[in-house]
Formats: C-alpha cells, sequence, structure tokens
C-alpha cells in the first residue's frame, strides 16, 4: 500500500499527468508480470502477458485522461438573461448610491431607476 500511495502521490503532484499517467500503465503492467512470473518461467509468454496488459491499460487510461483534461466550460451570462427574474437586495440602494443584488446565486451591482430600495427586498428584473 505505501508503494502505491507513494505513486499516488507523485501522480498527484506532478505537472503533467499524461506522461506520468502513460509511465504508471507500464510499472502496474510489471508490477502484475511480476507476480504472474512466480508461477510461470517461460520469458516468452510473460512478455506477451506484459504487452496485452500495456496496450490494454494505454487504451483505457487514453480516455481517463482525456476527462480529467476537458477544459471547464464556463457559463456565458448575459445580462438579457436577466429580464423576468427575481433577485433580492443585498444592500439599501437608491438612483445615485449602488447597492449589490443577488440574482442566481451572483452578485450585481444595481441602481434604482426611481426610488430608494431596502435591504432585503425583492426585485422584478
Amino acid at each position: 500500500m505505501a508503494i502505491l500511495d507513494n505513486i499516488g502521490d507523485y501522480l498527484y503532484n506532478s505537472r503533467n499527468y499524461y506522461t506520468n499517467f502513460f509511465l504508471f500503465w507500464f510499472g502496474l503492467s510489471a508490477f502484475i508480470t511480476s507476480i504472474l512470473g512466480i508461477f510461470i518461467t517461460n520469458k516468452i509468454i510473460t512478455s506477451i502477458v506484459f504487452i496485452i496488459l500495456s496496450t490494454i491499460f494505454w487504451l483505457f487510461s487514453r480516455k481517463i485522461v482525456k476527462k480529467w483534461l476537458k477544459p471547464v466550460q464556463n457559463k456565458n451570462f448575459h445580462l438579457d438573461e436577466l429580464i423576468g427574474k427575481v433577485g433580492i437586495a443585498l444592500t439599501d440602494f437608491d438612483k445615485e448610491n449602488p447597492g449589490i443584488v443577488k440574482v442566481f446565486s451572483e452578485e450585481w451591482r444595481a441602481y434604482s431607476e426611481n426610488e430608494k430600495i431596502k435591504k432585503g427586498t425583492k426585485l422584478l428584473f
């Protein structure tokens, strides 16, 4: 377990995940093949097992790493999406002094067109 923990720490702290993940599968294949080598002494069979395991692990790791390295999609938010939505005033504000309004769990700066808005007032945009 200590070996796997050290390998995990190395992979986690590394800057180039794909390269290290790629090498991890060769190491895992070698570990499995070495255990198999205790029971099977034929070097050709153990070599073939190593090649097959490495190929299978490598093919599956590409899918895993691609999921990890996908760029995070930022939510595009336009002011037009606020029309018809309900928000709540987090501070008092009026025409001259801006306040903070919370809509969709996001905070926005707001001005009142006419009257003074009190903290806690529900607003329709």
